[in-house]
């Protein structure tokens, strides 16, 4: 893992996603590597509960939940706030996907 701080994590991000707009559909073997090599969290390192910076359209935080194998973030959209589900991009589904980065909590 790419020791990091929270700042050098969100930037990452968003250069591997281009702020969720840039993921390859369908995410590619190429993709994923680089991602990794960039410090991505891959989805076996993920620990049920924990939140994590990165990135995908609508979020730079998400919380991991295993059972499910998804990603929940916070959304504001015509000012109401909500809980939505988002994958990790090992499991592109052909909508956004949040690139995990760094642990936080």
């Amino acid at each position: 893992m790419i020791d990091m701080t929270p700042e050098t994590a969100k930037k990452l991000a968003i250069e591997l996603s281009g702020y969720g707009h840039n993921i390859p559909k369908p995410v590619s073997q190429e993709w994923l590597t680089k991602a990794y090599l960039n410090g991505m969290i891959p989805k076996t390192e993920l620990v049920d509960g924990a939140s994590y910076i990165g990135c995908c359209r609508n979020a730079y935080i998400a919380q991991w939940h295993a059972d499910k194998e998804e990603f929940w973030h916070l959304r504001r959209k015509f000012d109401r706030i909500y809980a939505e589900a988002i994958l990790h991009p090992e499991d592109d589904n052909g909508f956004d996907l949040f690139v995990p980065m760094l642990r936080i909590l």
